[in-house]
């Protein structure tokens, strides 16, 4: 009887582990990837990405859909949904691009404030779980991981450095690049809605204008 109530109490009390979210088995995708119905574009985005690299990682197919629309088994919830609400997870409490990546029960949630706080937890997930890499704008590396258990995870995090751009060359692909590294400016190339948007330089531009702040 002793041995019995011992068991109980380990698999059973506080300091028991969370139910694994396993996103694929032997190539097959358990999960379904959720979004608000009103997401934003930038939150879109960060399905779609989730979708393609659980797919690409797993050999899987996922899909896509907002919430309410199919029955799920586990879902990967993207963006301010009203499961990570009820779970705690709120986007208007978060700071713009904080993020937080948590398991609760067989459902994955990757939320964060906006702007760009969704796109950082899915880029997240994705590098340091999932094991992708983007080496530049055109290499990448993404792992074979058939069988896919994210265990238990409750991560959050936001950039160190308030402005964080790069001058660099990958400037056609509306900051596709940038976004996948946290990036929030690429020089003078725009940074699309559709990936976060960027944050601007000082007027009237981003060299040579120490004289129109402090005039000699």
């Amino acid at each position: 009887m002793c041995r019995w109530l011992i068991a109980l109490m380990l698999t059973t009390g506080p300091g028991a582990a969370a139910m694994a979210a396993v996103l694929a088995e032997d190539g097959t995708a358990r999960a379904t990837v959720v979004i608000a119905k009103d997401a934003t574009p930038d939150e879109r985005t960060a399905a779609r990405e989730v979708a393609e690299y659980l797919s690409q990682a797993t050999g899987g197919q996922f899909q896509v859909a907002e919430e309410g629309e199919v029955r799920l088994i586990a879902g990967v919830y993207v963006g301010p949904t009203a499961y990570a609400e009820q779970q705690g997870v709120r986007a208007e409490a978060l700071a713009p691009e904080e993020w937080v990546i948590r398991t609760v029960d067989r459902n994955l949630i990757l939320c964060g404030g906006r702007p760009r706080g969704t796109l950082y937890a899915a880029y997240r997930f994705l590098e340091d779980v999932v094991g992708v890499h983007w080496w530049n704008a055109y290499r990448e590396t993404v792992p074979d991981r058939p069988t896919l258990d994210v265990g238990d995870l409750d991560l959050t995090g936001r950039p160190v450095i308030r402005y964080r751009d790069i001058y660099m060359l990958y400037g056609n692909d509306g900051g596709r690049f940038a976004a996948r590294n946290r990036l929030n400016r690429q020089g003078d190339a725009l940074i699309t809605g559709e990936h976060g948007g960027g944050m601007d330089y000082g007027p009237p531009y981003h060299v040579h204008t120490f004289y129109n702040y402090v005039p000699p």
